[in-house]
């Protein structure tokens, strides 16, 4: 990638950077076109670039210029196929069915976006903990307990086989444990 390319950076900046970086080398005590054509102007500037604390500004600047790889993110929709609740209230298992969940599934982490016309809408950020040979494991604790998600470990594969794949979640504190099985797609 070349850095006159990057569009997050304000405009001039590269271009100043790669301006005293490559002053810095044509402009350096051993070119012998050093004072050749050039005005007094810019011979002082390219004296200025040549000083070795300019250089390494430059080249500190750009590596800040340069945009880290992105992250490769994976994001899917599941619906309830089945929720498990620990107690026998019908009207509360209902309002658990009809939950929507968005999951964004990246390197180290998977984000539940939580949607519901009866609870508060809600994100949970899972840590993954482990990638074994099927599932993958992911765990979340706050002041309700612990939450797990669990899918498999390569779930585009299994999309691409099947056309969908499942997932549960549990959340586990010392009074109850409630499971969404999940049925999701892209």
């Amino acid at each position: 990638m070349r850095l006159e390319n990057c569009s997050s950076t304000p405009p001039g900046v590269v271009g100043h950077a790669m301006q005293l970086i490559k002053r810095g080398v044509r402009m350096g005590r051993n070119n012998p076109r050093r004072f050749g054509p050039m005005t007094n102007r810019m011979t002082s500037i390219g004296r200025q670039a040549a000083q070795p604390a300019n250089l390494i500004r430059a080249a500190v600047l750009a590596l800040f210029v340069i945009p880290a790889p992105a992250q490769a993110v994976e994001q899917f929709s599941c619906v309830v196929d089945r929720f498990l609740p620990s107690g026998d209230d019908a009207t509360f298992a209902a309002k658990n069915a009809r939950k929507t969940f968005d999951l964004l599934v990246k390197k180290d982490e998977i984000i539940a976006f939580v949607r519901s016309k009866d609870f508060k809408n809600s994100e949970t950020r899972y840590q993954i903990i482990d990638r074994g040979t099927l599932d993958m494991v992911a765990i979340e604790t706050n002041i309700s307990g612990l939450s797990s998600l669990v899918l498999p470990v390569n779930p585009a594969s299994r999309l691409k086989s099947d056309g969908y794949f499942n997932a549960t979640i549990s959340l586990q504190s010392r009074s109850f444990i409630n499971t969404w099985l999940l049925r999701c797609v892209e």
